[in-house]
């Protein structure tokens, strides 16, 4: 099953497995962990590619690489 994190009641970001009727913003993909970051954000990392910020919308933004 697919690991997605999610905001709960209370307004704090978990992590649940996904299933039907469950609603999240975004899915993990193997290997990617994330972080909460101000305004409800969070951060995607992934181990070969660059991080990617999941806003409260849905919208998600990947970071360019610096340089």
């Amino acid at each position: 099953m697919k690991r997605v994190p999610y905001k709960a009641a209370d307004g704090s970001w978990r992590e649940a497995q996904a299933h039907d009727g469950f609603r999240h913003l975004y899915t993990l993909e193997r290997g990617e962990s994330w972080q909460v970051l101000s305004s409800g954000r969070i951060l995607i990392r992934h181990p070969d590619r660059q991080p990617k910020i999941v806003h409260p919308s849905g919208r998600v933004e990947e970071i360019a690489p610096l340089g």
